[in-house]
């Protein structure tokens, strides 16, 4: 249930050794538009914003970062 922002492709996946994982997106859509709709999307399924890009949803935790690049964004989802 965490949204990804479509269209994107996969960067990196690293499974962490306490648990979860971080998970890295590219897209060509502008930092600003991805954290505007994956906000969004994050809302719609239930989590709850926090501070500095952080969401929470029933004792589950997870942190967004969205950073421009030179073909768009990135957008890393930590779980």
């Amino acid at each position: 249930d965490i949204p990804v922002y479509l269209p994107s492709s996969l960067v990196d996946f690293v499974s962490r050794p306490e648990g979860g994982a971080v998970v890295v997106f590219a897209t060509p859509a502008v930092a600003s538009t991805v954290s505007v709709a994956l906000s969004q999307k994050l809302r719609a399924a239930g989590w709850q914003a926090g501070t500095s890009g952080s969401w929470s949803k029933a004792g589950r935790r997870l942190h967004l970062t969205v950073e421009p690049s030179a073909a768009g964004s990135r957008f890393r989802i930590e779980f």
